[in-house]
């Protein structure tokens, strides 16, 4: 120990120069692991904007030839309307120059032609629609699009001439030429999704929508757009347990708006080098590190020894302290619990002797009626969150007994259908086996009544709770379900902590008690819930045989 002593100053000074080559070292290390990383990436990089350029040279010409082929068709319509204007009056066409539809709205107003597949009950939208549309331009849209058609309207010389065709073989062409099948092209090899996307969804993709996330839980892609001019990112992201490298890169669409082109490449290389490299990272960091342990030892033993004695002490202290804390809170508690119950009985007896020993002129009685009966109320409420407090934090007895489940259930369903009629809501019973169980009677209607209560909470006027009962493999499964706005996973997980509520008036207590009061039957509590689709409480408590398991706890 003196000679550590006496040599410290070389000590540290060895250590101070070991730890100095150790960080040279490691930052050497992290530069080449970075510098590595970035030439893989710049080859991802390059890779995806390859295939942009691939989709955006292929865009325009799908575009293009889209153009063509409805300028081709509005020109084959035309010269079929002309030529039909021609035939007015003369022999009919043959089936083979005729279109699905060739009508003539004469002066006067007369219609006269086929038809064609138009339904007599759609034929007035028909015509309205297609006289709100320009001479001769192309309407494939509102009922015309429904029926499946493409028509045109060209001013003939004794009056207005409708061609119309299916639209089948303009879509089979639009298929041919438009941005899925060149999206579907570029799907080869390592190339895993490509997709075109906005704020209104998926534009196109290929092979699948499964490769790409919501606009809305995905900020990159609002941001991809959000700067100006836009910029394209590019990150790494996890899709169905496969290291996906993806590019985004802002896309002007033929209509001038802007999308954001999504170009996944297969990372499984990237992944892995990067794997690798932080793997010999952390390998040299460790050796480097136990260098300098090794050098450092010999200063810091007795110091960190110690500071080990002096960290042991604290931590017992701190126990010891937090012990004694807990007690005195627990005795606080049961003391609070005890002095307010005093106070709270004799405001009970008064407001009970008010009730029965004095009379109030008719003018008052109703109002002093309803103060009392609010004194009443909320008294009961106070009491039992005292008792719901005390029983979270104390030991449960149960009293079992035998009851019928049917006649309990009624009971309580009928106690709280007076407050469900006074909120205009329906509670009703749905009982779907008749059993006698044995469990602790005073216990399964507190559980019960707490789960009707906080589903009449839930459910605005005109809402509707039902309590379910049956018996599944030797247990009782007592349901009671809402069509209440439900809950969130999130708020879902935080309601069945202690202390923890949504409601104005609540305390948090409600839930965990069920739930402790159900595992002491040897039960579970399930909660299910969805946001828009109401909320489901279900207890499961063992019956029968089963009841062994909990009549010695």
């Amino acid at each position: 120990m003196i000679a550590l002593t006496g040599n410290r100053p070389y000590f540290l000074a060895f250590t101070l120069v070991t730890a100095v080559i150790g960080g040279i070292i490691l930052s050497y290390g992290y530069w080449e692991h970075r510098r590595s990383n970035d030439e893989i990436k710049g080859l991802f990089l390059a890779h995806v904007d390859s295939v942009a350029s691939l989709v955006r040279e292929g865009a325009y010409e799908a575009a293009s030839a889209t153009a063509i082929v409805y300028e081709l068709t509005e020109e084959h319509l035309l010269a079929t309307a002309k030529h039909l204007a021609a035939l007015e009056g003369a022999k009919r066409p043959s089936p083979m120059d005729a279109p699905v539809v060739h009508l003539t709205i004469a002066r006067n107003g007369d219609i006269t032609g086929s038809w064609g597949p138009i339904p007599e009950n759609d034929a007035a939208a028909f015509i309205a629609q297609i006289q709100t549309a320009e001479f001769e331009a192309l309407v494939n849209d509102g009922i015309i699009g429904v029926m499946d058609l493409i028509c045109l309207r060209h001013d003939a010389v004794m009056g207005e001439k409708i061609v119309c065709i299916l639209n089948e073989q303009l879509k089979a062409l639009h298929k041919e030429t438009g941005i899925g099948r060149l999206l579907n092209g570029v799907i080869k090899q390592d190339v895993l999704y490509v997709g075109l996307q906005d704020e209104s969804g998926i534009l196109a993709v290929a092979p699948s929508q499964e490769w790409l996330s919501t606009w809305e839980k995905d900020p990159s892609l609002a941001g991809t757009l959000a700067s100006e001019p836009p910029k394209a990112k590019s990150r790494l992201r996890d899709v169905n347990n496969r290291p996906v490298f993806e590019g985004l890169i802002p896309f002007k669409m033929m209509d001038e708006s802007m999308v954001v082109l999504r170009v996944g490449i297969d990372a499984t290389v990237l992944a892995t080098a990067e794997s690798n490299a932080k793997r010999r990272f952390a390998i040299m960091s460790i050796l480097v590190c136990g260098i300098c342990f090794l050098v450092g030892l010999l200063t810091l033993l007795v110091g960190r020894w110690q500071s080990k004695q002096d960290e042991i002490q604290k931590t017992m202290a701190a126990n010891a302290e937090q012990a004694r804390h807990w007690e005195t809170i627990g005795q606080m508690a049961a003391t609070v619990v005890h002095e307010v119950r005093n106070p709270l009985n004799t405001i009970q007896m008064i407001s009970s002797r008010l009730t029965r020993e004095f009379s109030i002129n008719a003018k008052e009685r109703k109002e002093y009626n309803s103060m009392l009966d609010l004194l009443t109320s909320e008294s009961g409420r106070i009491n039992n969150v005292l008792t719901d407090f005390l029983d979270l934090g104390n030991p449960i007895k149960l009293i079992p007994t035998q009851i019928n489940v049917i006649e309990a259930l009624d009971n309580i369903v009928a106690a709280k259908t007076v407050r469900a009629k006074k909120e205009d809501k329906t509670l009703v019973l749905d009982p779907r086996v008749d059993a006698t169980v044995e469990i602790d009677h005073k216990r399964f209607v507190q559980i019960t009544s707490n789960l009707i209560d906080n589903a009449l909470d839930a459910i605005e006027p005109n809402g509707r709770v039902t309590v379910s009962v049956e018996l599944m493999d030797q247990n009782l499964v007592v349901s009671v379900a809402d069509n209440g706005p439900g809950m969130p996973a999130d708020v879902r997980n935080e309601v069945m902590k202690p202390f923890v509520s949504y409601k104005s008036t609540g305390t948090g207590l409600g839930l965990p008690l069920v739930e402790r009061l159900i595992e002491a039957h040897g039960g579970a509590f399930e909660l299910s819930s969805q946001p828009g689709r109401g909320t489901i409480a279900r207890v499961i408590i063992p019956h029968g045989k089963q009841m062994d398991r909990w009549r010695t706890r």
